[in-house]
């Protein structure tokens, strides 16, 4: 039997592995993204009829599960081509095995994507929904967008606009905005 984790899409295989699912302890982590053993479903590779007359067979390409938390992808678009698998490989490092082609949602796929086939999820709506039940809204920043994110407005590249983009991230609703730096210092003092 196997077990595929939600979050990353890993696959437990108990023969490969040589121990049952239920003998891991509570504390087995997802070795690619080390969620909890609470986190994996029963997994089946086997497709049924319906299945595979509405699926096309990626070869070449990533595999893409729908629930993936950083990039969408358009079967109909992509023309399996291999390029997204090789920048896994070259840019990333990423070897993906037979059983276990599946995205760690790093991006650099998108970037290299010859037909537009795969893009960044769009959490907007999920945001904007949020915002409408008055949840209270966080944004972390990575520390690379206060130097970047001027030249999508006319800026010199370069230009430093932390305030500007707190501020703007503020104006939009969210409550809170920290730097991912911050999660860093937290767990230095911790």
């Amino acid at each position: 039997m196997k077990y595929r984790c939600k979050i990353c899409g890993y696959i437990y295989d108990e023969e490969k592995e040589g121990k049952m699912w239920q003998e891991l302890g509570d504390e087995y982590t997802c070795p690619m993204c080390f969620t909890g053993k609470v986190m994996f479903e029963p997994f089946s590779e086997e497709l049924t009829e319906k299945e595979k007359k509405s699926k096309r067979i990626f070869e070449h390409a990533v595999l893409f599960d729908e629930n993936n938390l950083g990039v969408e992808k358009d079967d109909a678009v992509c023309i399996d081509c291999g390029i997204c698998k090789a920048t896994c490989l070259e840019r990333c490092g990423l070897n993906f095995g037979e059983d276990t082609e599946k995205c760690l949602t790093c991006g650099q796929c998108i970037m290299t994507c010859p037909t537009g086939a795969l893009k960044p999820r769009n959490e907007v709506e999920r945001v904007l929904d949020a915002k409408k039940k008055g949840k209270i809204l966080v944004a972390y920043t990575s520390p690379a967008i206060r130097v970047s994110i001027g030249e999508a407005f006319g800026y010199e590249p370069g230009t430093f606009l932390q305030d500007e983009l707190v501020s703007s991230l503020r104006l939009l609703g969210f409550t809170y905005v920290f730097d991912t730096t911050f999660g860093a210092d937290l767990t230095i003092m911790e």
